[in-house]
């Protein structure tokens, strides 16, 4: 009997103490560290061998939502789907919309994008310096900047805009 008290006591403690790490993908994080700060430069090479360059130009008057994915990620090709759907709504709502693959050589990322008929042209970070410096914990995920050049939301799902 004492036996089965201790495993079971062993199991709660191990099932809490991991649990929080693997469930977190499913639920809101906290605030990012990131919100509320102006948003980062940044320039990278693209899927299309042109430079995306991100400056407080790109974002002035404008909103913008950057999509940080990969094509391996079945969570990223779901949101990918997601924001697929909603690029003419964000598009009539002025906002523009930047991809960023993190890791991935511009050939894979332009035949997954091709198969999946999303007309979007991608940045490719290829180190993940970009995404550390938006405070990116997993992927995907959104970033929203308003008309100000300021990070509005760090989030794992498509944001209401």
């Amino acid at each position: 009997m004492h036996k089965r008290y201790v495993l079971l006591l062993v199991f709660l403690f191990t099932f809490f103490t991991f649990s929080q790490n693997v469930f977190a993908q499913f639920f809101p994080f906290d605030e990012s560290s990131v919100t509320g700060q102006k948003a980062k430069n940044f320039s990278v090479p693209t899927m299309s061998g042109s430079t995306l360059t991100v400056n407080e130009t790109l974002f002035k008057n404008k909103t913008t939502l950057m999509f940080f994915w990969a094509t391996w990620c079945p969570h990223c090709r779901e949101a990918l789907q997601d924001l697929k759907g909603r690029l003419a709504e964000l598009k009539d709502k002025k906002v523009q919309v930047i991809l960023i693959d993190l890791g991935e050589d511009a050939g894979k990322v332009k035949q997954y994008l091709g198969n999946v008929k999303v007309d979007v042209d991608s940045g490719l970070d290829l180190d993940n310096s970009v995404a550390e410096q938006y405070g990116v914990v997993g992927i995907p995920t959104f970033v929203l900047v308003d008309a100000t050049g300021t990070i509005k939301s760090v989030e794992h799902a498509l944001p209401e805009i």
